[in-house]
């Protein structure tokens, strides 16, 4: 749907600027393709420029149509924007193509898969019963609303504070991560909505204090609107906040051809002939996700859904988002009034700090609104605050699923919104765009930001001075996210997300490294961390400790201009749960938007441990097949097992597998353990390779007990190698020496191997 009826062609003086400057890389592929679509698909005029005078529908084409020159077709395959300002839609447009395949154009009224961003309409959601006396307080406790989902902890752990609605909505539940019920596959989502409550994590540590987004969390407050709403999620959302909002294009149903948002957009716009539809406009299409290995072309990601309408499942455009967004800077109103002005303020208000206040940040104005920073950054009602750009509060919320990447902010001192959407998982690309476009429009800005294609602020970063930190090298550590799970074999996929800290050569600072998933989603490889703060943390019972928090700036590597002094890294004392660790790391460089935690672990749950014992069990389960082979080798030249042909020297394939077949038992069970060994890490690498399989086996709404079974059994197979190994060790005395070296062998790959899945069940599944 466009925004406006004051909706107009991008200029062709406009589109033959981009053109021009487009790099030389966008011909890599679908150059000619790409040309075509590079302008604005629409521009809205008329934006608001009573407080700043920068931000135009002229100023923001310009810049947005710089950005996008640099980006789209090299390295993401579309983006759409919008930006708001007051109560108009300033700037709206797409750029590249929406599919690759077909070569469709990007529009501002391209159908995008939004992920989390889905959470702000949630929000909206429960603030609105709230207003309508249909929810009672925020702070009445989610079991009374919606009993029986969340499993009870027990009595033993420490977690004793009850989960509210806040909690919730504030990104603090204490709830594990799981992957089960969260992604489904086309053909499955439209059943599988409720397998992300059938799946429900259980709590891990006290809710209140540490920030770590949780789909679940999400998905449970869904059911309490549902609840308190007496209808399902989807209806109320789409009658009192889609709907009031004009938001027609958008739905919840995004896998259902018989959605109507959907078959007006499939039929009615004729697939992307260019049609005018019933729900949009004439540009209005379905996007696909893309993901790019490498300096390979762009390819279709795995074609997953967020079953859960409330937690992720939203589908929308550039054009409805900014409605909501409008309604988000203006008080709860736009054109229809969706929330009370006082609730509207309450979304903007912190509900959570990163880490308790420094001598420094309680000299700043409290005033949640306005220009100067409040003491701390931390969470508010469904948003996250990013931090402060040339003293501009800025509140974010990132979305990703498969093959897209989202991102929503607003800068509520200034009444301006913006969203994004990349039809890729390319995350720090969105901060890039964050940084360049409050550094040249927000209300401190000089306006010498990008936008005429420099991409640099005013002024550089000026390194901070590092101050004394007692124990610093204590946080020299590998660290795992806390979105991970804890109670089930999930937890290894949160492996490959792991960071490290080590003490830098000046041993005044801290280096950061990831992983090399987890390092291909940063803007730079490494990162330095210099203390510069440290703050008393009171204590908040179970829940935190009391203690002091170090807080560390970020510095940009030489030569660069970004990460700017809104990253931050803090490390704060945790609670008293069981098996909780001594402090946690809370950032918000890492998260594309969101702030996210992470808490120490030991070297041997690090992914470089385990690849090394996988590595070294898989050497020798290949060194075993050698010797067995050369075994059979020597067995059949010999004729020790080749029947009539037993005093024969001469060697033949049916003599070599009649040799190879009567392996003693010995040899068997060497076998038996080395296959043990490689079950269930093989198993999940196998489902990690093959991308969308493991997400379709998880997007089931209950693992069928042959699937348990198989999984779980894996556990007590590695239980029973301990055992085995031994017997293979006092057998293989008895037999050639050559055997008694490969039964060695492959029992100490067994003890190891079972040895680091024991401390991770201890150390990592709070067993």
């Amino acid at each position: 749907m466009p925004p406006s009826a004051s909706t107009r062609p991008a200029p062709a003086r406009a589109r033959d600027r981009v053109v021009r400057s487009w790099p030389l890389a966008t011909l890599f592929v679908v150059a000619a393709a790409l040309v075509g679509t590079l302008a604005p698909s629409a521009v809205t005029a008329g934006g608001s420029t009573d407080q700043l005078a920068s931000v135009s529908s002229k100023s923001v084409a310009a810049f947005v149509e710089d950005f996008a020159s640099r980006y789209v077709g090299s390295t993401i395959p579309g983006l759409a924007v919008a930006v708001v300002k007051d109560t108009k839609t300033v700037y709206s447009g797409g750029f590249g193509v929406a599919n690759v395949g077909t070569q469709e154009p990007m529009h501002a009224d391209t159908l995008v898969r939004v992920g989390s961003i889905s959470q702000l309409v949630t929000a909206t959601a429960v603030l609105s019963l709230r207003d309508n006396d249909r929810l009672a307080s925020l702070d009445d406790t989610v079991e009374s609303l919606a009993p029986g989902i969340v499993p009870p902890s027990a009595k033993n752990t420490g977690i004793d504070q009850p989960l509210t609605v806040r909690h919730l909505l504030a990104h603090v539940s204490g709830l594990e991560e799981k992957v089960l019920g969260v992604y489904a596959p086309r053909h499955r989502a439209p059943g599988n909505t409720s397998a992300i409550l059938g799946e429900f994590p259980k709590a891990v540590r006290n809710p209140g204090v540490v920030i770590s987004p949780n789909h679940h969390a999400y998905a449970l407050l869904g059911q309490v609107v549902a609840n308190a709403a007496e209808q399902p999620y989807d209806e109320y959302a789409s009658e009192n906040i889609l709907k009031p909002l004009k938001m027609d294009a958008s739905t919840f149903r995004p896998f259902d051809a018989q959605d109507p948002v959907m078959s007006a957009i499939l039929e009615g716009n004729g697939g992307g002939s260019g049609k005018k539809g019933k729900k949009g406009s004439g540009n209005a299409n379905v996007a696909m996700g893309h993901t790019k290995l490498g300096s390979a072309a762009f390819v279709a990601a795995p074609d997953l859904y967020m079953p859960s309408s409330a937690a992720g499942g939203l589908a929308t455009t550039a054009s409805d988002m900014a409605q909501l967004l409008k309604m988000v800077v203006n008080d709860g109103t736009n054109g229809a009034k969706i929330l009370t002005k006082d609730a509207a303020k309450e979304m903007r208000t912190t509900q959570v700090r990163s880490y308790p206040p420094t001598a420094a940040s309680r000299k700043a104005s409290s005033d949640e609104d306005g220009a100067a920073p409040p003491p701390v950054p931390g969470t508010t009602l469904g948003w996250f605050e990013h931090g402060y750009t040339n003293g501009v509060r800025v509140l974010m919320h990132p979305g990703e699923v498969p093959g897209f990447a989202s991102l929503a902010f607003v800068i509520p001192s200034d009444r301006l919104g913006v969203f994004l959407s990349i039809n890729a998982n390319d995350g720090h690309l969105r901060m890039r765009f964050v940084n360049e476009f409050v550094r040249k429009f927000g209300s401190k800005s000089t306006g010498a930001g990008s936008g005429s294609g420099s991409g640099k602020s005013a002024t550089r970063f000026s390194r901070p001075n590092a101050i004394s930190v007692p124990n610093f090298a204590d946080f020299a550590k590998h660290y795992k996210p806390t979105t991970s799970a804890y109670y089930s074999f999930e937890y290894l996929l949160s492996v490959p997300n792991q960071i490290s800290l080590s003490v830098s050569p000046t041993g005044q600072s801290l280096l950061l490294t990831a992983t090399p998933m987890k390092a291909a989603e940063m803007a730079e490889s490494t990162y330095e961390l210099v203390p510069t703060a440290t703050a008393t943390a009171p204590g908040k019972g179970n829940a935190q400790k009391s203690g002091t928090a170090t807080i560390f700036t970020v510095v940009p590597q030489a030569g660069t201009e970004g990460p700017f002094p809104h990253h931050y890294v803090a490390m704060v004392p945790a609670g008293s749960e069981a098996n909780a660790p001594h402090f946690y790391l809370i950032t918000n460089l890492l998260g594309h938007g969101a702030v996210m935690s992470y808490e120490p672990i030991t070297a041997t749950e690090s992914l470089g441990y385990l690849t090394n014992v996988t590595t070294a069990s898989s050497v020798l389960f290949a060194a075993y097949l050698v010797l067995w082979m050369l075994m059979g080798v020597y067995r059949a030249v010999r004729g020790s097992g080749a029947g009539d042909d037993h005093g024969s020297a001469k060697l033949s394939l049916s003599r070599l597998n009649l040799a190879l077949a009567r392996s003693t038992r010995l040899e068997n069970l060497t076998a038996l353990t080395c296959l043990a060994n490689l079950g269930f890490p093989g198993l999940v690498a196998l489902g990690t390779w093959k991308s969308g399989g493991i997400y379709d086996l998880f997007a089931l709404p209950r693992l069928p007990a042959g699937l348990r079974i198989v999984f779980f059994s894996t556990f007590l197979v590695q239980i029973m190698t301990v055992a085995l190994g031994t017997y293979v060790v006092q057998e293989g005395h008895k037999h050639s020496k050559l055997q008694a070296v490969s039964a060695l062998l492959v029992a100490v790959a067994s003890l190891t191997m079972t040895v680091a899945h024991f401390q991770m069940r201890l150390w990592v599944l709070h067993v």
